[in-house]
């Protein structure tokens, strides 16, 4: 019985450290890098954590490894499904927006968000949209230049 409650405790810590590890490279790189984080780096630590998980649902025989097991699905599973921060939403908006894509679609997917001033220069327009007037966010920057009225070039601009 020791043992067992001590393989629990270990396994409690070892879960915060992971759990703070996943947070923190899926915090970094939708803040760092700009890039909303996909399904199937959740979906990669589901995977890790089932291969850890499986030995000790074989070893041990009462509820407490699947009640911290699945609690750690669910709250990955919210962490994808949850938008934090406002920058999280507007990447995977405008992270949909590809070169070549008629600017009427364009507008469409990022009919929520505020459009800045537009620049012309001859042949090509700048369209700035910006996430929000919120003073963490608002040099946030997504800029989609047009050309013929398709899409020739997209950058974003992090605050």
């Amino acid at each position: 019985m020791a043992k067992s409650k001590k393989l629990l405790r270990i396994l409690f810590y070892f879960n915060v450290v992971m759990f703070v590890l996943f947070f923190a490279i899926a915090y970094g790189i939708e803040i760092v890098e700009a890039v909303p984080v996909r399904g199937k780096f959740y979906f990669f630590f589901g995977i890790i954590l089932t291969l850890f998980y499986i030995p000790l649902f074989i070893w041990m025989s009462h509820e407490s490894p699947y009640k911290i097991y699945f609690g750690m699905l669910i709250i990955a599973a919210l962490f994808y499904v949850i938008p934090f921060t406002p920058r999280k939403t507007f990447l995977k908006h405008f992270n949909r927006i590809k070169v070549g894509m008629a600017f009427t679609e364009v507008k469409s997917i990022m009919a929520d968000y505020q459009v800045g001033p537009v620049r012309p220069n001859s042949k090509r327009h700048y369209y700035i949209w910006h996430i929000s007037d919120d003073p963490r966010f608002n040099n946030d920057w997504g800029v989609v230049t047009v050309d013929n009225d398709t899409i020739a070039k997209i950058t974003f601009s992090l605050d």
